[in-house]
């Protein structure tokens, strides 16, 4: 909201024009001011709701209508009138109603305008950089259809390396079902960098969950043998050596820092709001898929085939598979150069300019995770489940086979895991 006071001789004949406006449904709260030094607060009389009062003309900026407000402030007296617009794109601004001023008369001009420019026609920048060298794309509003419902039959043919059984475990990914981002959002570029994560360390003296807790985190060791450890995972751990600084292989500060729980997220999102004065997040779920798919309904936003992951996304290819001869055959057939994690933006980004959606690290998301939360899900804006005991991670990594990094695929872990493979990417919000 942008408010401009103005003498009343400034605008006594307010002059009618036009000027595009952006289609909104939504208006937030406007307040007037005055500051005519003997005024009585004015009673408000709202005449669509009847309201009166002090607060009774905040009922008028709840109303789904843009438009501007004009508050005529004098001693004792408060009058105003809404434009009528009849469509998104043009409205007359209506000849101020005469006040007999008995003190210094101020208007104050509300813009009520949630996403788009203010009067000044200004847009909201394409993307932004916050204190900590991190960058961020402006996501449009706009809507799509999320999930998958692919049968069994079709994945099996796309993936005949694949054990059918791994094919009849996606419920979670139907139905397929539509759903409306309201509102345009700042997403990072790329995921957040083990530079980026140590200067919110150093700025913040905030201590990461696999340091504080002393129990540590999940990381490569040649000499690992995932066959003689207890849950036959992939990696070593938990172990207090490993952590968001070492995951058993070299990273550089450009690289995406893993070993993060979704607290650790939580509390870098919270710091940047605190410092920066934006509000900064978690994705939920459905704008992480929105963002990720950036218009298409193919299995990747590279394409359907798999092989086009080669060029954009780090995923587990004959590079990785080269320290996992055991699972060859789910190889892409092509090297990236790339055996553990990549530099961030070294693959090309989706339509939306967005880097590294699909593969290099998993990220956290807001929502907890539900396997039927799809089918009660509403249109608009989903938030997740309101509970549960897992959150949502999307996208896949550098070590995750093609299939499961597919747009649609979802995955979840407790909030206080912190793996080898798991890091974030942040939202900023627009307004």
């Amino acid at each position: 909201m942008s408010l401009k006071v103005l003498k009343k001789s400034a605008v006594q004949n307010l002059p009618a024009g036009s000027r595009a406006l952006p289609d909104h449904s939504t208006v937030p709260l406007a307040r007037a001011y005055h500051t005519s030094k003997n005024a009585l607060y004015p009673q408000f009389t709202d005449s669509t709701t009847k309201k009166t009062g002090a607060r009774a003309g905040l009922h008028i900026a709840k109303r789904r209508s843009p438009g501007i407000l004009f508050f005529f402030v004098n001693r004792s007296t408060l009058k105003y009138t809404v434009p009528k617009i009849t469509t998104a794109r043009t409205y007359t601004m209506w000849k101020a109603c005469h006040v007999k001023a008995y003190r210094t008369v101020f208007i104050v001009m509300a813009l009520l305008l949630t996403d788009g420019p203010l009067l000044s026609g200004a847009p909201l920048p394409e993307q932004v950089e916050n204190t900590l060298g991190m960058q961020f794309v402006l996501v449009p509003a706009g809507e799509f259809l999320m999930g998958s419902d692919e049968d069994p039959e079709s994945l099996a043919k796309a993936y005949p390396q694949y054990e059918r059984r791994r094919f009849l475990i996606l419920e979670d990914e139907a139905p397929v079902h539509r759903v409306r981002i309201t509102r345009p959002f700042y997403l990072g570029r790329f995921e957040v960098t083990v530079g980026q994560f140590r200067k919110f360390l150093a700025l913040s003296g905030y201590v990461p969950e696999s340091v504080a807790d002393q129990t540590g985190g999940y990381g490569y060791n040649r000499d690992y043998d995932s066959a003689k450890s207890r849950r036959g995972d992939a990696f070593e751990g938990r172990d207090p050596k490993y952590s968001w600084s070492n995951p058993g292989f070299a990273q550089s500060d450009d690289e995406p820092v893993v070993n993060v729980t979704w607290h650790d997220a939580q509390a870098m999102a919270a710091w940047l709001s605190r410092t920066e004065g934006a509000t900064y997040r978690l994705p939920t779920e459905a704008e992480w898929e929105y963002a990720c798919r950036a218009g298409t309904r193919t299995r990747y936003a590279s394409g359907d085939d798999p092989a086009t992951l080669l060029k954009a996304a780090n995923v587990f290819d004959a590079d990785c598979m080269q320290n996992w001869l055991k699972w060859k055959q789910f190889a892409l057939a092509g090297r990236d150069g790339f055996a553990f994690t990549a530099p961030v933006g070294s693959f090309a980004p989706n339509a939306w300019g967005l880097h590294d959606m699909h593969g290099n690290v998993w990220e956290w998301c807001a929502d907890w995770h539900s396997d039927t939360y799809y089918a009660e899900s509403p249109v608009d804006d989903p938030q997740g489940p309101a509970a549960g005991t897992v959150r949502v991670r999307r996208g896949g990594s550098w070590h995750t086979w093609p299939f499961y990094a597919r747009s649609a695929y979802r995955n979840w872990n407790k909030p206080d895991t912190r793996y080898t493979l798991v890091g974030m990417r942040l939202v900023r919000e627009a307004r």
